[in-house]
């Protein structure tokens, strides 16, 4: 017999290929730290608690890398982060609504530390009793004279007669306040003006925003950048009087309050490009407005306190 001429079949081996990973939500294939498709992170979730904790800051502050630039951006260098912002580099730095929502919280938290509305009220007791005595006779006396005082409002026949329903429930309010012990109606007052004063400042970020629109209005911004300069103002604010707090009115109050000064001013110089005589004038001018516009929303922070009190 002749030999076969037919070859052998040849085997072919396949090499093994490293599996694919699968997001564990939506079993898509991931090729990076997140899902290309819902967001998840692609880490294994059975972790130890530190871990969970380090997770849960890093995703809430970027403590890996953005903590630090944006706090060094902010801190240091004026109009920096909001330069960055409006260039597209927006990653790599905290959010600016998120910074002022860390910021801001850090700020009334140590505010509610050092004006803590039952320690105020104690020490109104021990100022309203002889030699600082503290007794059950001493809390319950209400201070000589009117508390709270509303003044010509009082009088409803006084007032035009569209604010009389407010004049009438602010005259309730005077004699149910007035009647409370002095440490009680402290509380009270601190308290509510303590919840609601974030919300003040908050609802002043757009009307900032509108003040810088119209300064600027022939640099052809959009409102959005006027806005994230705001953000991001204010949350320098904060910090530097949340430090004010902290250094209770030492010899570092003088330079922080020059430094939170001069620092806006860079910072408008620096976001607008404009020279120092222009940059002064629409400082001023902003200033002025701003703390126009804060006083009154203090006052009415004051009025919606007492009538809700």
């Amino acid at each position: 017999m002749f030999p076969s001429l037919t070859r052998p079949p040849v085997k072919v081996v396949v090499p093994q290929t490293a599996a694919v990973p699968l997001c564990a939500n939506c079993a898509s294939l991931v090729t990076g730290p997140f899902c290309a498709q819902c967001g998840q992170r692609n880490i294994r979730r059975l972790v130890s608690v530190r871990r969970m904790m380090w997770d849960v800051l890093d995703d809430q502050l970027s403590v890996n890398s953005a903590l630090p630039r944006t706090i060094s951006g902010l801190l240091l260098r004026p109009g920096f982060l909001t330069r960055e912002y409006v260039a597209g580099r927006i990653v790599r730095y905290i959010a600016p609504f998120r910074l002022y929502l860390v910021t801001s919280l850090l700020f009334f938290l140590v505010l509610a530390l050092y004006a803590d509305p039952r320690r105020l009220g104690q020490d109104a007791e021990r100022g309203m009793s002889p030699a600082g005595d503290s007794t059950a006779a001493s809390r319950t006396v209400v201070k000589q004279g009117r508390f709270l005082d509303i003044g010509p409002m009082r009088d409803t026949a006084n007032v035009p007669r569209v604010l009389r329903p407010l004049a009438r429930r602010l005259g309730e309010q005077e004699k149910r306040i007035n009647s409370m012990p002095r440490a009680e109606a402290i509380k009270a007052l601190v308290s509510g003006i303590e919840r609601n004063a974030p919300k003040t400042v908050f609802l002043l970020l757009p009307l900032v925003a509108i003040f810088l629109k119209l300064l600027y209005y022939r640099r052809n911004r959009l409102y959005v950048e006027h806005f994230v300069f705001a953000l991001h103002i204010h949350s320098f604010a904060y910090v530097v009087f949340t430090a004010l707090l902290l250094t209770s009115g030492g010899p570092y109050s003088v330079l922080l309050l020059l430094w939170l000064v001069g620092y806006v001013f860079w910072a408008m110089k620096r976001v607008y490009g404009q020279g120092f005589r222009k940059t002064g004038t629409k400082y001023l001018i902003l200033g002025g407005a701003y703390l126009f516009a804060l006083t009154i929303g203090m006052m009415l922070t004051v009025l919606v306190t007492t009538l809700t009190v």
